[in-house]
């Protein structure tokens, strides 16, 4: 009976636990003035699909600037990885976080 019990509260916890994680992206992205940046995105669904809807409704803005819409998202990736374009993962270098 014990055992039952302490099985059942551990399934709960990694339950409750894997509700709670959330997936960092990072996103290609352009805004409405024409300027290319580089976004951190956070998702509950660990997918590629979710975090460019994520970053489509979210705003950008470079130091000193207004919050301006996101126009277009050409890529997110998860954040440890590589953009497969050269110039953009200069952007991903140069992009303060």
């Amino acid at each position: 009976m014990k055992y039952s019990i302490a099985l059942a509260l551990l399934v709960f916890i990694v339950g409750a636990h894997a509700k709670d994680q959330r997936y960092a992206y990072k996103c290609h992205v352009e805004t409405i003035d024409k300027h290319q940046g580089i976004i951190d995105v956070m998702s509950k669904v660990n997918s590629d699909i979710a975090a460019i809807k994520l970053a489509s409704k979210s705003k950008f803005s470079w130091p000193q600037q207004k919050k301006q819409a996101i126009a277009k998202v050409y890529q997110c990736i998860p954040a440890s990885a590589k953009f497969s374009s050269v110039t953009v993962n200069k952007l991903d270098e140069n992009t303060l976080r």
